[in-house]
């Protein structure tokens, strides 16, 4: 007889979780008190629960992704509109599990482990647990934010004119002067590297010490080649120098250096007359370079099962995706598009591609596997796409192209 009881009261109380479950109440939002500069406030988001749709003939649940909600202050900025970050579950067929609109706010974002850190232009910077979709800390930090970039020893945020160093576990801030402009960040074992386009400073993790680095000349990019060094490219020069600034190698190139980038055992220089060199990262030699249209742009893309992705894109309308073997620069496969505004790496030998919006994963064979929409729609739509834990980060907005 007590047997019996106990297992109707199981019963009873099973049948109230599970209707608890399906219910249709609407979202709530938690509203969050915005810190003070170079302070945090740790916090969760508040998550709208699933919304029961029709059954299927199967009897199955059809669960829309969920909405998070963070308060920041409305803005109208001119720039960019409908900012959206969305994270998308890493399968066959990718499905969204939550986005997160931002309004209307430029913002940069970057990924360590199963958390995404973004940084607006307005000064708020805010870490998310990936899965589920969950807030731990909104911290704030001068406005006029120009990059993030997130390592192991912290959250590091550049702005016009200050550095800000703030804990991946905490939220806490601390701010360091740098001189203004529009800062460019490599990340190093122990020290960052950080550029306004005229002066570099070194920033090192454990004395939290910054200190200058005498270039010379005006820094057109920068790079982080591991343990090697920060690779500078300025004028027609390419240098590698040790983390604490010490001079390895230098290298003059036939043309300006626009961009440069370290994968594996070298370093990749793109010119701003349209081609790459190759040199190798011990010594400065070079190993091949490759010549494209002329006046073309280039961007830098992953070393991904020997081969070196570039995407060459001709007076701002056609672009090319060229498979380069990172052996010799011999062309494996090239694949014409309108213009790609990026590519990511990613698993199982394939690429993230981004064309208006439209994230496709295809292979290295050029073949097209799946594709997702990100939320950003309007003039001109553009992603920013990244892959961490095993799930797809898509940072998207609407804006006028240029």
């Amino acid at each position: 007889m007590r047997l019996t009881v106990i297992l109707l009261v199981i019963g009873l109380l099973a049948a109230g979780c599970s209707s608890e479950t399906v219910s249709t109440a609407a979202p709530t939002t938690t509203p969050l008190t915005l810190p003070s500069p170079t302070t945090s406030t740790r916090a969760s988001t508040t998550t709208s629960p699933p919304t029961t749709g029709p059954a299927t003939t199967t009897a199955a649940l059809v669960v829309p992704p969920p909405e998070c909600f963070v308060e920041l202050p409305a803005t109208d900025d001119e720039e960019v509109r409908d900012v959206e970050l969305a994270v998308f579950a890493d399968a066959t067929s990718p499905t969204r599990l939550w986005s997160l609109s931002l309004g209307d706010r430029p913002v940069e974002m970057d990924t360590l482990g199963d958390r995404v850190y973004v940084a607006t232009f307005d000064g708020f910077v805010a870490s998310f647990d990936l899965d589920p979709c969950g807030l731990d800390w909104l911290s704030s930090v001068a406005e006029s934010v120009t990059g993030v970039v997130a390592i192991d020893q912290g959250v590091f945020v550049a702005s016009r004119a200050s550095l800000a160093v703030i804990d991946r576990i905490e939220g806490t801030a601390a701010s360091f002067p740098l001189e203004d402009g529009l800062h460019e960040m490599a990340a190093g074992p122990d020290i960052l590297a950080v550029s306004n386009g005229t002066a570099v400073v070194l920033y090192d993790y454990v004395t939290r010490q910054a200190a200058s680095l005498d270039i010379g000349d005006r820094v057109d990019s920068l790079a982080s080649a591991g343990q090697e060094g920060v690779v500078v490219g300025h004028g027609i020069t390419v240098e590698l120098r040790t983390w604490l600034g010490a001079a390895v190698w230098a290298r003059d190139l036939p043309d300006a250096v626009a961009n440069v980038s370290a994968v594996e055992d070298t370093i990749v220089a793109g010119l701003v007359t349209g081609g790459i060199v190759v040199l190798e990262t011990d010594s400065g030699e070079v190993r091949w370079e490759k010549a494209f249209a002329p006046g073309s742009s280039i961007e830098l893309g992953p070393h991904d099962h020997g081969e070196l992705h570039v995407l060459e894109i001709e007076f701002g309308a056609v672009a090319r995706h060229h498979h380069l073997a990172a052996a010799d620069g011999s062309t494996v496969v090239v694949n014409e598009s309108p213009v790609l505004q990026t590519f990511a790496e990613y698993d199982d030998g394939l690429l993230l591609v981004v064309d208006e919006g439209q994230v496709t994963a295809r292979s290295l064979l050029e073949q097209d596997v799946w594709t997702i929409s990100t939320g950003a729609d309007g003039l001109g739509r553009f992603t920013e796409v990244d892959v961490t834990a095993g799930l797809i980060v898509a940072l998207s907005f609407s804006a006028e192209r240029f």
